[in-house]
Parts: structure tokens; sequence; C-alpha cells
């Protein structure tokens, strides 16, 4: 049990996760691309469309390759926090269909890689094009 403004800062300290994972692919694309305007537009479709990928991965085979996919492991806040109000985060109960949720460690994992990944392969690009 905790008060509520310290709940409160730690679900936006957890929600601060769920953002450097999207900024750090909007540098990828940035950098990738050289357009700053759609890497900045494709991350913000990709984090606004995060509510709207999580309730379409209900309909794919429970199978051990689901639990690589980026929009699963994205949202921590209910991992962090089991027992919050159901109000706070989504449900992944979705008429009737429920998906098994890689634990916090695996997921906290998984986006350390994924962002190394990322930043790995922006500042590879950099290197190659803008200094020679």
């Amino acid at each position: 049990e905790m008060g509520f403004a310290l709940f409160n800062l730690a679900s936006l300290g957890v929600r601060l996760i769920d953002i450097l994972v999207f900024m750090s692919l909007a540098l990828m694309l940035s950098v990738l691309t050289r357009n700053t305007a759609a890497a900045v537009g494709i991350s913000m479709a990709a984090y606004f469309g995060n509510s709207i990928f999580q309730p379409i991965m209900m309909l794919l085979p429970r199978a051990e390759w689901v639990k690589f996919i980026p929009y699963i492991n994205i949202n921590l806040l209910d991992r962090f926090f089991p027992f919050q109000d159901q109000l706070l985060s989504m449900d992944f109960a979705v008429f009737g269909l429920s998906l098994t949720k890689p634990d916090l460690a695996f997921s906290l994992v998984y986006l350390l890689v994924f962002c190394t990944c990322m930043l790995y392969t922006a500042l590879d690009s950099f290197n190659r094009r803008d200094i020679k």
C-alpha cells in the first residue's frame, strides 16, 4: 500500500520507460531516413497505435514467439503495480480472450536489448554516412 502522490509519481516513472523506447525508435528512424518529420510521425503513430495493436494481439495463437512482439512488452504499468485499479491500465481480457504476458524481468531485458539495438543501428548508420 502506498500513498496517492507516491503512486502517481511511480506510475509516471514507469510510463517514462515507454516514452524512452519510442524516443529511441524516432532517433533511429531519423538517422536512417534523414527525415525528421517522417521519423516523428511514424514513432507517434506507433505510440498512439499501441492501444490499438494490443487487442489485435489477442487473436494471435498462443505460442512462444508472441512474447517477442514489442507491443506485448511495452506496457509495464500493470506488471509494476499488479493490484492497481483496472481503470488505470488496459486489461488484456478482450472478448473473453486472455494473453499471458511475459514477466517483468523478461520485458525489461527485452526492452533494454531492443533499445540497444536501435541505438547501435542509429550510431552505425550515422558514422557510415556523416563521418567519413
